[in-house]
C-alpha cells in the first residue's frame, strides 16, 4: 500500500506560465480554483454514480416483483447507465470546464 502513497508525493514536472522569478527546478506550490476542482468532481465523480442508482432504480420500478431474473435485469441496467454516462463525461468536460478556468496557478516558491 505504500508505494501508492508514494506515487503521489513524488514530484512531477511540467511548464506553467507565470510571472514570478522561476528557474527550471525550483519547487512551487501550486493551485486550482474550487469551482472548477467542484465541477470536475461532479460530472467524474457524482454523475456516474448517480447514474449507476438510476439506472437500477429505473429497471427495478419496470420490472415486476416477482421476476425470478429480477437482479440480473436490474444489475445490468444499473451498469448500462454507468457506462453511458461515462461516455458523457468528455462532452459534459467541454462544455462546462473551460480550460483556461482549468490552468493550475503557481502560489509561491517553497
Amino acid at each position: 500500500m505504500t508505494w501508492v502513497l508514494e506515487s503521489f508525493s513524488q514530484k512531477q514536472t511540467f511548464a506553467i506560465a507565470t510571472e514570478l522569478n522561476l528557474k527550471a527546478g525550483d519547487v512551487v506550490q501550486i493551485t486550482v480554483t474550487a469551482q472548477h476542482l467542484f465541477r470536475a468532481a461532479v460530472i467524474m465523480y457524482l454523475m456516474p454514480l448517480c447514474a449507476l442508482f438510476s439506472g437500477a432504480k429505473f429497471a427495478e420500478s419496470l420490472l415486476p416483483a416477482d421476476l425470478a431474473t429480477a437482479e440480473l435485469i436490474i444489475s445490468g441496467s444499473a451498469l448500462l447507465s454507468f457506462l453511458l454516462s461515462r461516455c458523457l463525461i468528455k462532452p459534459l468536460q467541454q462544455r462546462f470546464l473551460n480550460p483556461q478556468d482549468c490552468q493550475p496557478v503557481i502560489e509561491k516558491k517553497v
